[in-house]
């Protein structure tokens, strides 16, 4: 199997005259996303420019487009209107941009966190069925065993509307060990000690290799890597530690 990347865009570039930010709402900017994803796809491709311009580099096209982040959260993507009807119209018009450069790429929905597959659910009424080749979750929580039911809730929810095969992916997964280290907010069920959030991983990697091939998983992504572990609550949810130099 060749190498191959995945890409999460998450802010539709705007047009002329227009504010924007990384929560910047789709509507006038979607085709505007779908033009920059596009060029994207023949820079960073299977056919792309950068491996051409530099033949001493290892190839690895991007093939896996996630789009946008969160969009249930109104940090990414404001809430005044319809948001499952505004991220649907972002979805398509990023699908056909890439589809139409490389037509193997796949095409993954954001995750969703919270009540995740109810959040699925209003996307497949909205029309975002044939946009999407794999669907994603954050299932933040504090049980383990409630990581598999979100995802097992999201497989539900993709049987219902004739996705029963369509892989999902956590693209988000993990605990903050932030829990004695900084003031936490009272909704953060998620924000254990160090030693609680290492256990809670070690035990749920198993539980969804285990349920891997019955709720087609097609992969897991910890968050994080690496964080500095010194102020906010996601700062503590590294795998490693990262501390600036000081001097």
């Amino acid at each position: 199997m060749e190498p191959h990347g995945s890409a999460a865009p998450s802010a539709a570039p705007t047009s002329a005259g227009s504010t924007g930010s990384s929560s910047a709402p789709p509507g006038a900017d979607a085709a505007d996303l779908g033009a920059f994803l596009r060029l994207a796809v023949r820079r960073y491709g299977p056919d792309g420019v950068l491996w051409q311009q530099h033949p001493e580099v290892i190839p690895v096209p991007i093939r896996t487009w996630q789009v946008w982040n969160e969009p249930d959260h109104e940090l990414y993507m404001p809430h005044t209107q319809n948001w499952p009807a505004r991220y649907v119209e972002l979805l398509k018009a990023a699908a056909q941009g890439i589809r139409a450069e490389d037509t193997g790429a796949k095409v993954m929905l954001a995750g969703f966190a919270g009540q995740a597959w109810i959040h699925l659910d209003w996307v497949y009424r909205n029309g975002a069925r044939p946009w999407f080749d794999v669907a994603a979750v954050h299932p933040y929580t504090r049980d383990v065993a409630d990581v598999v039911r979100i995802v097992r809730n999201m497989r539900d929810t993709m049987r219902r509307w004739g996705n029963a095969r369509k892989p999902v992916a956590l693209t988000e997964l993990g605990w903050t060990g932030a829990r004695g280290h900084t003031r936490l907010p009272s909704w953060c069920s998620f924000c254990l000690t160090e030693p609680q959030a290492a256990s809670s991983l070690r035990k749920v990697l198993p539980l969804l290799a285990r349920e891997r091939r019955r709720l087609v998983i097609s992969g897991v992504y910890v968050y994080t890597w690496i964080s500095a572990y010194q102020h906010g609550l996601w700062d503590y949810a590294g795998l490693r530690v990262y501390r600036r130099a000081v001097g």
